[in-house]
């Protein structure tokens, strides 16, 4: 079980309050339950836990709508009682606790960490009992945190080939067997981590192979025996695992990563940041982007939007080109919103709805024309 790890990048959301009353939100299919006193901090850490709960169920049975979600709660450092900026405890019911120190000095690569071990913990103990949470491999633990920061912000991606490339490679060996704590390593061994998972993904015949390969890291089964079972053909022996590591770490790191989503997951992440959902008299307030006039004043609203806006900026990087337009204007309409004039907020809307018209006839002619 990967305990603490420091951060590496500064995060990208401001701490504006700390409200009074205790804030909540849960992530998609309820595997994450974020509180704290801060709405706007609940909110964009909420956001990350979705992406976490994406992530997750691309390489493994997640348990969905668990009885016991991941509970993560947000600690303001001056109610800390560690000096470190997260730390995990599993609880005798089966769940996970999840401590995170928030303020200014909060760090972007330690949430992705802490929400990343959070949920390979929890569905291990799902799936093979309460003790299983402590036995997640380190590595496989950090490499979801790297893997979840570059879906979130995908830029990140060429700072971490520019760092492994300078770094170059630890042995595989040492990878899969690495054990914390990691000290001033910990940059390192995580940058080895997310791309020897990513070589080995690249490796796999096929994503039904790989999510079993990833299954039997999370089970905590002997690492040398899930290469050897996954990839029977790649070698026969340490030295032959190494040297077909050497090379593919190479190849993998110099490759074209592709971050950009599918269609129809561009399409639906447009659906769903055409709402804004925020507290108005302590109760949730979901509404649509063409119905936002009416609740400029509200300073709820007002950091709603704002959390909005700064996922549109995050998520242009990797929308699909189909629908690139129809995001950029989106973000135009919900910045209009709150614009004095009311016709600006007028031709956002017009902008959006047209573009996003295009972007579904263009979709469709696409998938016709390829018979998809």
């Amino acid at each position: 079980m990967l305990a603490v790890l420091c951060g590496i990048g500064l995060l990208g959301a401001s701490i504006s309050r700390a409200d009074t009353e205790l804030a909540e939100r849960f992530s998609e299919n309820n595997l994450f339950q974020v509180i704290g006193f801060s709405y706007e901090a609940v909110q964009f850490t909420g956001q990350m836990a979705d992406q976490c709960v994406n992530l997750g169920k691309d390489y493994l049975p997640i348990p969905l709508n668990p009885p016991q979600p991941v509970l993560v709660k947000l600690v303001p450092q001056e109610a800390a009682n560690s000096e470190t900026p997260y730390y995990l405890r599993s609880q005798v019911d089966g769940g996970v606790h999840v401590y995170i120190h928030w303020g200014e000095d909060t760090k972007f690569e330690d949430v992705c960490q802490a929400l990343a071990s959070g949920m390979l913990q929890r569905t291990a103990i799902w799936h093979y009992g309460h003790d299983a949470g402590a036995k997640v491999p380190d590595w496989f633990e950090l490499a979801f945190g790297q893997l979840l920061a570059t879906k979130i912000r995908a830029a990140l991606i060429d700072q971490q080939r520019e760092e492994a490339l300078d770094s170059g490679c630890m042995p595989a060996v040492d990878i899969v067997g690495v054990e914390g704590p990691f000290g001033e390593n910990i940059d390192s061994i995580a940058l080895n981590s997310v791309w020897f998972f990513r070589f080995l993904q690249a490796q796999a015949k096929d994503m039904t192979m790989f999510r079993r390969v990833c299954t039997a890291f999370l089970a905590d089964l002997e690492p040398i025996s899930v290469l050897v079972k996954g990839y029977p053909d790649e070698f026969k022996s340490i030295q032959e695992l190494e040297l077909w590591w050497e090379v593919g770490f190479q190849a993998t790191v110099r490759g074209r990563q592709t971050p950009f989503y599918s269609m129809q997951e561009s399409r639906e992440l447009i659906r769903r940041f055409a709402f804004i959902t925020f507290q108005e008299d302590e109760v949730d307030v979901r509404v649509a982007v063409n119905d936002l006039r009416p609740y400029q004043e509200d300073d709820n609203y007002k950091v709603a939007v704002q959390n909005r806006l700064r996922e549109v900026k995050i998520e242009i990087q990797k929308i699909n080109p189909v629908y690139f337009n129809a995001l950029l204007s989106l973000g135009v309409a919900l910045e209009a919103a709150n614009s004095v004039e009311e016709s600006e907020y007028e031709l956002g809307l017009e902008a959006f709805a047209s573009d996003y018209s295009s972007a579904q006839k263009l979709e469709l002619e696409i998938r016709r024309l390829l018979r998809w």
